[in-house]
């Protein structure tokens, strides 16, 4: 005997749930130094005498001796972070980044509690360089400088600059997903990056200006990114690092992260 139970179904799967997480390993970047991943951290004790890049570039950066900043665990949301002495502490590579004035996107996740310098790249002040001070987030070109003043010190935050060209009036720049006016107009007066220069975690590529400083993540894009992309990093960067609270409330991804 056969019983049949009505309004019973049998279901089928339909789909599947992708829960990976979207990260710049998707998109092509420049440069990607990520703490948290402690796979790209090599150590000297609890030193860091190499960080490397994870974009596929090869531009890791490393030090020797003094220079060698500190490794601290679960640091800022679980996370590993590399902890900057601003006395000497430097990563570098002798190394081009991203050349000229092409359109450049940069993003940071730091808590810089001295204003020095937390990352910089190109030759020296007279051959133009790019160099970012987020300690009322400063961003200077060359010999000439923009920067707001009215963002928090000395707090971890997510901090992206997307330069679309040569001039100080093509810069946007962006603290926790929300756009901020830079405070000054002087224009650049010389390319930003040359074709040869150093790369610098902690302090200006002429080794002065040394940030006191906890660096969590790095990620430089060629290009000036789209809305859509500066906000897929912003998210990504947020929920990675625990300042998700911080985001707009307008924001696509404060409370659900990024997904490919």
């Amino acid at each position: 005997m056969t019983i049949y139970v009505p309004g019973k179904v049998t279901l089928a799967k339909e789909f599947t749930w992708n829960e990976t997480v979207w990260n710049p390993s998707m998109i092509s970047t420049a440069l990607w130094l990520d703490s948290a991943d402690a796979s790209t951290v090599t150590l000297n004790s609890s030193n860091v005498s190499q960080w490397n890049d994870k974009s596929g570039n090869g531009k890791h950066v490393s030090a020797t001796g003094a220079a060698q900043p500190l490794y601290v665990s679960a640091a800022q949301n679980s996370n590993n972070i590399i902890r900057f002495d601003g006395v000497n502490d430097v990563l570098q590579r002798t190394a081009p980044l991203i050349t000229g004035t092409a359109a450049r996107s940069t993003f940071i996740v730091a808590k810089d509690l001295n204003a020095g310098v937390v990352f910089d790249y190109g030759a020296d002040q007279a051959m133009g360089r790019y160099s970012t001070r987020l300690n009322a987030a400063f961003i200077g070109f060359n010999t000439s400088n923009i920067q707001w003043s009215t963002i928090g010190d000395a707090q971890y935050g997510v901090y992206a600059f997307i330069q679309a060209g040569s001039t100080t009036n093509s810069i946007n720049g962006f603290w926790n997903g929300t756009q901020y006016s830079f405070t000054d107009s002087v224009q650049p007066t010389s390319v930003i990056n040359t074709a040869s220069g150093v790369i610098t975690v902690g302090c200006q590529v002429d080794l002065s200006g040394f940030g006191q400083a906890d660096v969590a993540e790095i990620v430089v894009v060629s290009g000036a990114v789209s809305l859509s992309v500066r906000q897929k990093i912003e998210g990504y960067l947020a929920h990675k690092w625990g300042l998700t609270a911080n985001l707009p409330s307008g924001h696509p991804y404060k409370t659900v992260g990024p997904t490919p």
